[in-house]
């Protein structure tokens, strides 16, 4: 058996990775709003700590809005860039909206392990708590 060895002037071809996952049907019922709401935060303005104390008494649609502005918030800044959020009749997620999806799905089913295992893979520890507790206030 001989070992092939790659010089320096030989391309190195490599295999490009999927960043997006074909969703089905259960899958876009739970992700067509998030998107929605993600979408249209995604344009608002800056929400302070004092807004989102509020939004606790404000009406349903306004709390979500609020919620869902920060929570996108907290992600542009733990990750330097904004999610990447689809359009609503898109087929398929963004790696950001697969990432939200497999959290929502292990919060769902109570697996904390994994729920802490995509935390701990995209977020610093000191946000797990508030990105938990802003997708269980808008329903997720």
């Amino acid at each position: 058996m001989a070992l092939h060895a790659v010089s320096l002037n030989e391309p190195v071809v490599l295999k490009s990775v999927q960043r997006t996952m074909l969703l089905d049907e259960t899958k876009r019922t739970t992700l067509v709003p998030l998107r929605h709401l993600l979408r249209a935060s995604r344009i608002s303005g800056r929400v302070d700590s004092y807004c989102v104390c509020a939004a606790v008494g404000c009406g349903i649609a306004l709390q979500r809005e609020i919620l869902a502005t920060t929570l996108m918030q907290l992600l542009r800044d733990t990750w330097g860039q904004a999610p990447v959020v689809f359009h609503p009749t898109v087929h398929v997620a963004s790696f950001d909206e697969a990432w939200l999806l497999s959290l929502i799905t292990a919060m769902r089913d109570d697996d904390t392990d994994s729920a802490a295992f995509l935390l701990g893979s995209r977020l610093p520890k000191y946000t797990h708590r508030m990105v938990l507790s802003l997708l269980a206030q808008l329903g997720f």
